[in-house]
């Protein structure tokens, strides 16, 4: 669905939302936002959406620098690899991120993610993983290799503009999300629309009746 459909949704469904001249697409879609992070955020605690293909962001051949390891708080002076780029904010959970899968450019080996404790508590064991692993900090993507040069990273994540290509509107993106919480995502929206649109009322007829 893009987001000009949902959107619409919102304001074919409630005809008060549409007559209210302070209530813009970019207001109703900063709500649906807000509102979907914290749902998504509820279902990564509960370890859900991983097979869900279809509401995450493919991004192929991410590129890598190289940096000194200490950039992401390993105390090493090893050489670690850094997306050139931020990713997108991804939702956070208390176990991980919204990240379906981290893979070599050929998809045939995942590369799994990890924390600095964890590979604190690894350089300790006398026999090394030959697994790859990576983390997230300040919205940069580290792999714990400084041999690999790129990736493929599977997302999901409300903040879409790095979706925009040429001159295409925003408002014409898909917007990917779990079906499942497409009406308590609404219903959440409407909740919102409905407390700020009273206020505004509210305050609109206390200041008409000290006018008169």
């Amino acid at each position: 669905m893009t987001i000009i459909e949902l959107i619409s949704h919102i304001t074919t469904s409630n005809k008060w939302v549409s007559t209210d001249a302070d209530i813009t697409p970019r207001f109703i879609f900063n709500l649906i936002r807000t509102k979907l992070s914290v749902l998504m955020s509820q279902q990564v605690n509960r370890r859900r959406l991983t097979n869900s293909d279809s509401i995450f962001y493919t991004e192929e051949c991410l590129e890598l620098c190289k940096v000194a390891a200490t950039e992401c708080g390993v105390s090493t002076c090893n050489t670690v690899r850094r997306s050139v780029e931020k990713l997108p904010k991804l939702e956070e959970g208390i176990y991980s991120y919204t990240i379906q899968g981290v893979y070599n450019i050929e998809n045939n080996e995942e590369i799994k993610p990890t924390t600095n404790r964890e590979i604190i508590n690894r350089s300790k064991l006398r026999y090394k993983s030959v697994d790859l692993f990576y983390l997230i900090k300040d919205q940069y993507l580290y792999i714990m290799d400084e041999n690999i040069e790129a990736v493929n990273i599977y997302y999901f994540t409300t903040d879409i503009m790095k979706q925009l290509k040429g001159c295409q509107s925003a408002y014409s993106l898909d917007f990917k999300f779990p079906g499942f919480l497409e009406d308590a995502m609404y219903n959440m929206v409407y909740s919102e629309l409905q407390v700020y649109h009273n206020s505004r009322k509210d305050k609109t007829q206390d200041n008409d009746d000290q006018g008169t």
